[in-house]
């Protein structure tokens, strides 16, 4: 294996993601366009393979390549994109408040937007988490919030300061006002009209920072309520916070911490949340009326950014407002030898030196590497996020200064988010295009603090694994983390061209649908409960020329009506062959590796077979309706029989025999058990909608431009970091990349090293 470590001394040595295929390097101070590579190579015509099947038998029922205005990335403060850092009583304005010294000469920082802190008073999180005894009595009973605080009263003197003088873009974080069901019912006395006057006279206030990590902490107010060793305490814990059973309940949960905070942040409802390990909370907490919506991409125990980004994106799309990124650099690994678990800190790449401040978590080489802190915030950018915010940046980007020198110096990883943000400010990152819904249910939540009560996630897990392989034999990762690989991003042969979208929302239907016409396919995932369900958005959705799939078991619920899917399936059944076959072209579309189910059609039926297997039993129908079409999937959630034969089993949350957490979501993880079916519909989607062809194994999407297309390229493979020692790059997983234009038959080619990221535009 071909490895090489960091080098250090010049800002750039051994950095990868700043080289072209000749070898060429970037210099230290970027270059316009320096990272937008182009190579062309022209070819007579387009290859007809890229066509897939017979256009008799295409799945989309829209042919263009259009993007929806309303996809366009939020503009915050009148930029479509900015950094933004948190100052905890500190400032990048130069203003004395913090410690980043002007003569750094960074952009980043001097145009950066800024989060301030509020003072630190009784610090409910601690309560509830390190002293089981207060965590025992300290929920919404004991009137520990006072009624009375002034907003002056929140801050440090240096901080009302800085809010006059820097005028810059600022967020407000007031960080004991979590968890949210610490919170009083009601703050009848709160100096509202001194915030109104004080709102007035700060137009640079974007919103409050509110409601983080609603997940972790919820999990632990919801074992506290059924578990608290005193029958008193729980009745106490009920009334303060009074809540109902299942899984439904957390939409209560959320709406009445949302409620809470409203109160306590003065009535404003200028307030964006926070969310990391679950993703799928970007739709709770936009249904409940954020205004904004944080991911914090942290790489502890399971993290997958993509199925995130998807999730994030999604949501605002769905609601219309913007989303951040929030990048995190803590990371939970192993050492090389050992195998010791170590929960890592902030990542200091300053080599042997010395890092700036002293402390457990302060060492070299801890947190996430240096090429995923880069990959991490290029793809917050590059997905449509209008802030990217830096967890802990006074403390990960400055090292000491140079030996001999006083003070500190902007340290490589500064350096690195300088060339992104010089990158984004010269090269136009146009719209993500992402023409495919995965229709989730609002409240079937994924993620590692989901809340979940037993909920069937499988169907989510098929589609999510698909997209997105993650190949680890455990779902934190571990098993990936022991080799020295890190997660969080993976390449796929599916590039970024998916949302999340809940078509069960507490929205209209009519909103609902408006939110689905810019898609133009969908696929219904999961599990709904049919009052929930806005059916009439899914019918007009069609009607207006989406294409939705769905499956079999779909009608039978009543979710979807079957005279417009125009299938009417009895109650027989047939084994499936060993593959999928095209019904036009007879050509074979897919392996079927494990044995499924075919719920046959009966009387009535009228829509075409799409597909059918090798035994000729009908398996995808297709008919038109409108200008759009109903895709029907003959087989329980488009799954392999042993989903729905063996049902319980499959969901048991005892713990034993194939739990929950146990073997199936294993073999999701782990690859061991392929959605041939899903996948097979899923590869014909991104042929078929996509304008480029991407071949190689790399991470990708497309981005719609003013002028044309730009592909972006990410390597994730090949990298590897042990706890307390600088990354390394195997180069041989260098990706060799193609991309045809199905406009012009233009190929375009490159070569992506571990760790790298690289743009490309591609004309019409």
């Amino acid at each position: 294996m071909l490895t090489t470590s960091v080098l250090h001394g010049k800002p750039d040595a051994g950095k990868p993601h700043v080289r072209f295929d000749a070898g060429e390097v970037a210099s230290a101070k970027p270059r316009r366009g320096a990272l937008l590579y182009r190579k062309l190579v022209p070819l007579a015509c387009l290859c007809a393979a890229l066509c897939g099947c017979d256009d008799a038998a295409r799945l989309v029922a829209r042919t263009d390549y259009g993007v929806a205005a309303g996809w366009v990335p939020h503009k915050i403060a009148g930029r479509e994109f900015t950094a933004s850092f948190y100052a905890a009583q500190q400032s990048v304005d130069g203003h004395g408040y913090g410690n980043a010294d002007p003569s750094w000469m960074l952009e980043v920082f001097r145009e950066s937007f800024v989060e301030y802190c509020g003072t630190y008073q009784t610090n409910m999180v601690t309560k509830l988490v390190r002293n089981r005894k207060t965590r025992e009595i300290s929920f919404a009973t004991n009137g520990t919030f006072k009624a009375d605080y002034s907003f002056a009263d929140l801050f440090s003197a240096n901080t009302l300061v800085a809010f006059d003088e820097c005028r810059k873009p600022f967020f407000v974080t007031i960080p004991w006002a979590r968890p949210a069901f610490f919170l009083e019912k009601s703050y009848p006395d709160i100096d509202r009209e001194g915030f109104r006057k004080w709102r007035a006279a700060h137009p640079e206030f974007i919103a409050f920072r509110v409601l983080g990590e609603f997940d972790s902490e919820t999990r632990e107010y919801l074992g506290q309520r059924k578990n608290a060793a005193d029958p008193a305490v729980r009745a106490k814990i009920n009334d303060g916070f009074p809540l109902g059973e299942g899984q439904y309940a957390l939409m209560d949960l959320a709406r009445e911490s949302y409620r809470r905070e409203k109160e306590m942040h003065f009535g404003s409802d200028e307030m964006w949340s926070l969310h990391s390990s679950c993703w799928s909370l970007a739709h709770v907490m936009a249904d409940i009326g954020i205004k904004g919506i944080f991911y914090e991409a942290t790489g502890q125990e399971y993290a997958n950014w993509r199925h995130a980004a998807a999730y994030a994106r999604g949501a605002s799309r769905q609601w219309d407002i913007p989303f951040g990124w929030y990048t995190a650099h803590w990371y939970t690994g192993y050492t090389r030898n050992q195998f010791d678990k170590v929960t890592q800190g902030s990542n200091y790449w300053t080599g042997e030196a010395t890092p700036p401040f002293k402390g457990v978590f302060c060492e070299p080489w801890r947190g996430l590497s240096r090429s995923l802190l880069d990959r991490q915030n290029f793809y917050g950018w590059i997905i449509g996020s209008s802030v990217l915010e830096v967890e802990d940046w006074i403390r990960l980007y400055r090292a000491p200064a140079e030996k001999g020198a006083k003070g500190f110096r902007p340290h490589e990883v500064a350096q690195d988010l300088e060339r992104l943000y010089e990158t984004t400010k010269t090269t136009d990152r146009g719209v993500p295009y992402t023409p495919c819904a995965i229709l989730t249910p609002l409240t079937e939540l994924m993620g590692p603090s989901a809340l979940s009560v037993g909920r069937e996630k499988h169907n989510l897990n098929a589609f999510f694994f698909t997209l997105v392989p993650v190949g680890s034999d455990d779902i934190m990762q571990r098993s990936l983390k022991k080799r020295g690989e890190q997660g969080c991003l993976f390449n796929s042969p599916f590039g970024d061209f998916w949302d999340v979208v809940t078509p069960d929302s507490g929205q209209s239907a009519s909103d609902i649908a408006k939110a689905l016409t810019s898609y133009k396919v969908a696929f219904l995932a999961g599990t709904y409960r049919k009052e929930d369900l806005k059916t009439d958005a899914l019918v007009d959705y069609v009607k207006g020329g989406g294409t939705l799939v769905i499956s079999s078991d779909r009608l039978a619920d009543g979710l979807f009506p079957p005279e417009v899917a125009g299938v009417f399936f009895k109650t027989g059944t047939a084994a499936s062959g060993k593959s999928l076959v095209c019904a036009k072209t007879g050509e074979c579309v897919s392996a079927l590796s494990a044995p499924h189910t075919w719920t046959l059609a009966g009387e009535g039926t009228t829509a075409e077979v799409l597909l059918t297997d090798d035994l000729g039993t009908p398996v995808v129908y297709t008919k038109k309706c409108g200008k759009g079409r109903v895709i029907t999937v003959a087989a329980w959630r488009m799954m392999p029989s042993e989903f729905r034969d063996d049902y319980d089993r499959i969901n048991s949350v005892d713990g034993k025999s194939n739990g929950r957490w146990g073997g199936v979501v294993i073999d999701c993880f782990a690859g061991r058990r392929p959605f041939d079916l899903i996948r097979a519909l899923l590869e014909r989607v991104q042929t078929e909608m996509l304008p480029v062809a991407v071949e190689g194994d790399v991470h990708w999407g497309l981005n719609k431009t003013k002028s044309g297309w730009l592909l972006w390229l990410m390597n994730n493979k090949g990298v590897i970091h042990y706890a307390n020692e600088p990354e390394e790059f195997d180069f041989s997983k260098t990706a060799r990349v193609k991309a045809t234009s199905r406009f012009t038959g233009e190929t375009y080619t490159a070569d992506v090293k571990p760790g790298e990221w690289k743009l490309i535009e591609i004309k019409e």
